[in-house]
């Protein structure tokens, strides 16, 4: 009792020093500053620590923040050094003369007073005056003269331990705070969590049995591990599977069936210990001796550097896992493909409690692979509101590749330390990195198909049917979530038949394994493609949906018959090549390199791509402007420079010692580098090329970091080895960039809860106000919501009499008056403003954001409004090269937009509307918008066509944006339309 008292009050004593003497030593205090001037000029704000006098040298541009203040009152915040190292501050105008008129200047950090800087702390003033606006005011005005004018301020901060503890009370209230509504946006409630967790144990447990019964060897962890996350991801899947196929999706569903699988596979093991004495009777001693079994292991066998550098690279590992934790959690689902297709079936899942084919008109919710899906299916069965926790999907599928990718690297011959090391190296290759805590599918399906490539490889050595069996269960699981794994399918067949010669497995042995797993990847995967075969006549998709997609023929990417379907996959495999030297893929370390080898390659790509139609050149050009200004996005990542070109050096190596010297490593490595070229050779032969699919790639990324690593592994020279370390921080620096700076998803994104975050809930929010403008004599509804309907799930809410899907009407639809009389509605709710009709007698309904439309009868209630709609212009004002807008119940017989071309070269922009053809020319770097008046009729369309086309615009020191068409403003007095800055 006095040791467990003594060791409370030393743990105790050491937080009340850490607090003390760490904790705030490392807050930053902030300066928020409350500033306005009659024109926009700079000022930098410095500091510095305390002194008896003014000494210029105290100051550096290090420790200083610069201000870009507008002609507005406005306030600035910022982060500066802790107090404890400050005494002197220093405000010091860019523009000479200047004259800034300071409302409020405060210091604040936790454990402080705030400090409220006044003309008492005003130290010293050089070549400048200052003066008080009034006498009762704190207000300050600063005027300085011709010359450098500057102005220093003197601090006495004071530190109380108290205050401090209230500061970090408040703090932590408001990150809870903030929390809390970050769990509401995404539908997290407490009991649908704990509900949830209880049935993940469930899942846990019924894996742990299936080993158990199976008699896996859980004394190789690494193995063991394959084994389990491999089992628990097929538990999931195959039980939301056939519970969605009996239409019973329910979270009581899942909870009972989890329940009763574990109850029957306890019952099985009761009867299988009376003759069981190799293996532990239960669950718990199983893991209790593996674990003393992984202590043993490390006590044994490593010295002690080695134990040293074992356990630090897996702290490193265990802190990349937790960096991307977070935000797995808490970002929201903000990618395209999850907003249009993913989530759509999901939400139509859950309200009909089944996963068979529906009636949608978006195709792609059918047809595309389903396993990921399932497994968000599972998670969101839980929570009534949003779609929560469904990057944890992605997340498990990183750990699956991690796990599978230590287990291979120890599989050939790696030692511990060199097959952590290709983990982090793996966690570190952008495309890789930048999906781990997003709502794709494409790093789950990796981790599936990796993990039954494992099982492929030991299978293949040690000839055992258990190891067939997971290798059927991991690929079928990858076939299930995403078609790209067929892609792999020529890799796949060259690297079982390499292993077959290398290992010489016994061709009965073969045949029975291959039988095997063949059945268990058709149990695991084939659910879907069996739906589409029914529905489709075909397993992949609808013809008309894969036709020019998948197999891109001559014809349509040539106009000279000389350019063969081979000259063509050359120029796509030259494109894909091109996008690794994409700048957000590699570090500014590198840029001087990979941007002069990416502007050879472009060149060779314009030269040769004379002769070809649009449908190439165009999406190149896109790319070429698009890639450059790519912030760490999923769709735009790559392999990286370093990693392709270590890969690339370790495959030489492989091919050296495999082919020449014969080692064993060097054979099996070898094999899995040509698997990878095989990719490679064959994905631009049937694929057409757009931008972001490089992203489907990642299913390499675990071999390209095994192979990598063999350069380092494979020469014993120590002055070689020693280039492991950075090139290993530098794969952990841009995993820290990926998992920080997000462009939807990460740390960043997180956080600030900015335009992404707000694209996720106006989609709700929108969809809301849209029915709160309809509620009242609206009764019965029609929703044709196109592309992108997983909103449509909020319109089951019985705020209408009557809500019938429009699913069966060719598109576009063209709703107008006689549609909706015809057919019994008193509205229809769309999301393509294409789809609506010029006619009159009907109304135009916008949502908040103009997300949602609703065409709704004229009526007594709802009086004639005028319209506008645009279909053609992005969020940021950008126009398309080509588009149109149409106006309805216009009041007036002319329309007056504005128009802006911000780019270095002049441009010009063709309107048409049904009266006259206007042509105007826009001078190059305008400042302004430019008002153009056109003549319309009452119920008309207006074209534009704007040459040049494309055009990379970057617009001072920022970084580079894409310049498709030009910026336009259209009229905003007319209902529904945003109003422009």
């Amino acid at each position: 009792m006095t040791r467990k008292f003594f060791s409370l009050c030393l743990a105790f004593s050491l937080l009340i020093i850490g607090t003390v003497f760490g904790l705030k030593t490392f807050q930053k205090a902030t300066v928020t500053l409350e500033v306005e001037t009659t024109h926009q000029q700079r000022i930098q704000f410095f500091w510095a620590t305390p002194v008896t006098e003014i000494n210029h040298a105290a100051f550096s541009e290090k420790e200083s923040i610069r201000f870009t203040i507008s002609p507005k009152n406005q306030t600035y915040q910022a982060k500066l050094t802790d107090f404890n190292n400050m005494g002197l501050l220093r405000l010091d105008p860019a523009n000479r003369p200047a004259q800034i008129k300071i409302n409020k200047i405060t210091l604040s950090q936790p454990g402080y007073q705030d400090i409220r800087l006044t003309k008492t702390a005003l130290y010293k003033v050089v070549d400048g005056s200052f003066s008080l606006t009034k006498s009762s005011a704190p207000d300050i005005l600063l005027e300085t003269y011709s010359q450098d004018g500057q102005f220093f301020f003197s601090i006495d901060p004071v530190f109380s331990l108290t205050q401090y503890y209230f500061d970090m009370w408040n703090i932590g209230k408001s990150i809870w705070d903030s929390i809390q509504t970050r769990c509401e946006l995404l539908g997290i409630t407490f009991f649908s969590t704990l509900l949830w967790l209880c049935d993940l144990i469930l899942v846990l447990l019924i894996s742990s049995q299936i080993l158990l019964l199976l008699r896996i060897n859980y004394k190789q962890i690494s193995s063991y591990l394959c084994h389990f996350l491999l089992t628990t991801t097929a538990t999931v899947v195959l039980s939301a599977t056939l519970l969605g196929s009996l239409s019973l999706i329910h979270f009581t569903s899942f909870i009972l069936f989890h329940s009763i699988t574990l109850i029957a596979l306890y019952c099985i093991s009761l009867w299988r210990q009376k003759n069981s004495t190799q293996y532990p009777k239960n669950i718990t001693k199983m893991y209790k001796e593996m674990m003393a079994g992984f202590r043993k292991s490390m006590a044994e066998t490593n010295s002690l550097p080695q134990k040293i550098t074992f356990f630090l690279l897996l702290t490193v590992i265990v802190m990349i896992f937790a960096l991307y934790l977070v935000p797995a959690i808490f970002s929201l689902p903000l990618n395209y493909d999850s907003n249009n297709y993913r989530l759509t079936r999901v939400g139509y899942w859950l309200q009909q409690s089944s996963i068979l084919h529906y009636p949608t008109l978006d195709k792609r919710q059918l047809f595309m692979a389903v396993n990921g899906e399932l497994m968000m299916l599972w998670i969101i069965s839980f929570f009534k509101n949003g779609f929560p926790l469904i990057h944890l999907v992605q997340f498990l599928g990183a750990m699956l590749a991690s796990v599978s990718t230590y287990s291979i690297g120890r599989f050939i011959g790696y030692s511990r330390i060199w097959s952590l090391i290709s983990v982090i190296f793996f966690l570190g290759i952008p495309v890789a990195a930048s999906q781990i805590a997003t709502s794709q599918t494409d790093l789950f399906t990796t981790g599936c198909l990796v993990t039954g490539l494992f099982f492929l490889l030991k299978a293949m050595r040690e000839g055992k049917m258990s190891h067939f069996s997971f290798m059927g269960i991991g690929v079928g699981l990858a076939l299930g979530a995403k078609g790209t794994v067929f892609f792999w399918g020529p890799g796949l067949v060259f690297l079982f038949l390499g292993l077959w010669v290398i290992y010489r497995t016994q061709l009965s042995t073969v045949c029975k394994g291959a039988s095997l797993a063949i059945c268990l990847i058709v149990l695991c995967g084939s659910f879907n493609y069996i739906q589409n075969f029914i529905a489709f006549d075909n397993p992949f998709a609808p013809i008309k949906e894969i036709k020019g997609n998948v197999f891109l023929h001559k014809k349509t990417i040539s106009k000279k018959k000389s350019v063969s379907k081979m000259n063509g996959t050359l120029l796509k495999g030259e494109a894909l090549l091109w996008q690794i030297f994409e700048p957000s893929s590699n570090l500014k370390l590198v840029h001087p390199l990979s941007n002069s080898l990416a502007s050879i390659l472009e060149k060779d790509l314009r030269k040769r791509s004379v002769g070809l139609k649009s449908y190439f050149v165009n999406r190149y050009k896109v790319a070429t402007v698009w890639v450059r200004s790519a912030h760490y996005s999923e769709d735009y990542a790559s392999f990286g420079l370093v990693p392709f070109f270590l890969f690339l050096l370790g495959g030489g190596l492989a091919f050296y010692r495999g082919l020449v010297r014969h080692d064993k490593k060097g054979q099996v490595l070898l094999l899995l580098f040509l698997s990878v070229l095989c990719y490679f050779l064959f994905y631009p032969y049937v694929r057409a090329w757009s931008l972001h699919q490089y992203r489907y790639a990642v299913l390499l990324t675990p071999f390209i970091s095994l192979i990598a690593i063999y350069c380092f592994e494979g020469i014993r020279w120590v002055a070689l080895r020693t280039l492991v370390l950075p090139v290993l921080l530098y794969q952990i620096v841009m995993s820290w960039m990926f998992a920080t700076q997000g462009q939807n998803h990460g740390w960043k994104a997180m956080i600030k809860n900015g335009t992404y975050a707000n694209n996720y809930a106006h989609y709700w929010q929108d969809t809301e106000s849209l029915i709160q403008q309809l509620t009242g004599t609206t009764k019965r509804v029609g929703l044709y919501l196109g592309k992108g309907p997983w909103i449509a799930q909020l319109f089951d809410r019985k705020v209408f009499d009557h809500v019938e899907y429009i699913t069966d009407s060719p598109s576009p639809l063209f709703i107008d008056k006689q549609f909706l009389m015809e057919n019994q509605y008193d509205a229809v709710i769309l999301q393509n403003p294409k789809d609506i009709a010029v006619g009159d007698g009907v109304n135009i309904i916008y949502s908040k954001k103009k997300s949602l439309y609703a065409v709704q009868k004229i009526t007594a209630e709802y009086k004639q409004k005028p319209w506008l709609l645009s279909g053609d212009i992005y969020g940021d004002g950008w126009t398309k090269p080509t588009g149109q807008f149409r106006a309805g119940n216009w009041p007036s017989n002319s329309l007056t937009i504005r128009l802006r071309n911000p780019v270095d070269t002049p441009r010009s922009i063709t309107l048409t509307s049904s009266i006259e053809e206007y042509v105007l020319t826009l001078e190059a770097k305008q400042n302004t918008f430019q008002d153009v008046m056109i003549k319309v009729n009452e119920r008309d369309t207006v074209k534009w066509k704007v040459n040049p086309v494309y055009y990379p615009w970057k617009q001072g020191n920022d970084t580079e944006t894409r310049a498709l068409g030009i910026l336009m403003r259209l009229p905003d007095d007319s209902p529904g339309i945003q109003k422009s800055d």
